[in-house]
């Protein structure tokens, strides 16, 4: 029963109660009952069958009111419980679909689509002489491809990028679509890197209004990449420039749209998103670069750059190539870039310097705000080669050699403790000691700042070695056996 009939007597439901009175009498004539409950005119009070229980209680509940107002509240008190009933058996009936499904494990499959639209090659021998692979800036940039480039703030990845387009610009041109600076700025840098006037194209919105020619600034990769990337090369072939052949997204991260359920952080949606982009480079004949952030609790981890990364590890192992960009704290402007995923080619490293060749803003007593080109420094070949330089870069075998000083200083003083002990409560037992007792058990002599730590550590763990610090003649340090108190 609808639940939106609630309050009127439903014809239905006055049927059922009706036939539920009791059957005529032999020789009584239907016309000697009124319809609702009422008694016709002609039938004597005695011949009157006897009321409903549910009637003559609802009777009994409303003494004031008569027998056909009680009757009507009746019903809809009666189609309002039957109401209730039913919704409570929905949801119960509800809950054990949903039960079921999650015991089965019930999924909503994905639509079929027509197998006759699947396209399949053979692999055959005349595809050998095809199967090469080309650069726009070799090894940087190969053609093609999808290529990431990571690093922390400041390690001048988009100035990298800047002087690959400006590299390549007298032949392809470049479509820069950037979350993170100022059109007039990438313009700007890449006429002042030498880039060839015409040769950038720079992403400044989406017309929603032919009329007011109103624009708006939120880009999404999986939207409007691909209608970019064509509308660049009509523009390029109208204007008489090159074909567009490079893509710079700053960052990719910034510039996705990313659906209910998906993150950045999510292995399984970056690889969604990096193979889509492949499937651009390879439509359009591009490469696309992108650039992402690195983890800023992260340690420059030669060995895992996927983990260097801010969000999921497949921003670095999903690509065809990837880079990560460090700043060499050796030299100030000074950087390194390592090659992240030796998929194309050996592991490499490329050291680069940044040149201001624009100002944007002068200070009299403070550094000027500039834009850089950068300008390629050496590259060095091999997997252990380019991690040394790597390491030496970032500071960290510094800080290896820091922990293994550290390991070093903490072994000569517990050898010096263990030596005091035993010098102390066995060969000299009851005697002071001196320093140069300790250096002739351990054949070697033990210079001031250790003697310094072990000082200091006797004295913090004096109830588990017992041993006093003492002065002697001529301010000399002796070392005794700590008498129980």
């Amino acid at each position: 029963m609808d639940k939106h009939t609630l309050g009127h007597a439903g014809s239905g439901m006055l049927d059922n109660l009706q036939a539920a009175q009791q059957p005529l009498q032999r020789d009584q004539h239907a016309r000697q009952w009124g319809s609702g409950g009422q008694h016709a005119n002609e039938a004597p009070a005695a011949e009157q069958p006897p009321a409903l229980p549910w009637l003559a209680a609802a009777q009994q509940r409303n003494p004031h009111l008569t027998p056909e107002v009680a009757q009507a509240q009746a019903i809809v008190e009666a189609q309002r419980e039957a109401t209730k009933a039913r919704e409570l058996e929905l949801q119960i009936e509800g809950k054990k679909l949903e039960r079921e499904k999650v015991r089965h494990r019930v999924q909503t499959q994905p639509r079929a689509i027509d197998p006759n639209k699947i396209k399949l090659e053979f692999a055959m021998p005349e595809d050998i002489d095809t199967a090469t692979v080309t650069y726009l800036v070799d090894p940087f940039l190969p053609r093609q491809c999808v290529v990431g480039f990571f690093g922390r703030g400041g390690t001048a990845k988009s100035s990298f990028l800047a002087t690959m387009a400006a590299m390549i610009s007298h032949n392809a041109s470049t479509v820069w679509i950037s979350a993170e600076e100022l059109k007039g700025w990438i313009t700007a840098r890449h006429i002042k890197a030498g880039g060839a006037p015409g040769s950038l194209m720079v992403f400044a919105g989406i017309e929603t209004d032919e009329q007011s020619r109103q624009q708006i600034q939120v880009f999404d990769i999986y939207e409007h990449l691909d209608a970019t990337i064509n509308m660049a090369n009509i523009t390029a072939m109208n204007a008489g420039t090159p074909p567009v052949r490079l893509v710079v997204l700053d960052t990719a991260v910034a510039l996705t749209i990313w659906p209910s359920g998906q993150s950045p952080n999510d292995d399984a949606s970056v690889k969604r998103l990096l193979a889509y982009m492949q499937t651009l480079a390879e439509k359009h004949d591009v490469t696309i670069a992108f650039i992402g952030h690195n983890n800023k609790r992260s340690s420059q981890n030669t060995e895992h750059f996927e983990d260097m990364v801010a969000g999921a590890g497949a921003w670095v192992t999903s690509p065809r190539v990837a880079f990560a960009h460090a700043r060499d704290k050796r030299e100030e402007h000074s950087y390194v870039m390592r090659l992240a995923k030796p998929q194309l080619t050996p592991r490499f490293l490329v050291t680069y310097k940044t040149e201001a060749v624009h100002t944007l803003a002068q200070r009299a007593d403070a550094p000027a705000s500039v834009l850089c080109k950068a300008v390629l420094g050496e590259c060095v070949w091999g997997e252990d080669e380019s991690a040394r330089l790597f390491d030496a870069a970032t500071g960290k075998d510094a800080e290896e050699d820091t922990g293994r000083a550290l390991d070093q200083k903490m072994t000569t003083v517990t050898q010096v403790i263990e030596a005091l002990v035993k010098t102390v409560y066995v060969t000299h037992a009851g005697q002071d000691v001196t320093r140069d007792m300790v250096h002739s058990v351990l054949n070697r002599v033990v210079n001031g700042r250790r003697w310094k730590d072990v000082d200091e550590m006797l004295r913090m763990a004096h109830f588990q070695y017992r041993i006093d610090v003492v002065r002697g003649a001529n301010n000399q340090v002796l070392y005794r056996k700590a008498q129980l108190t």
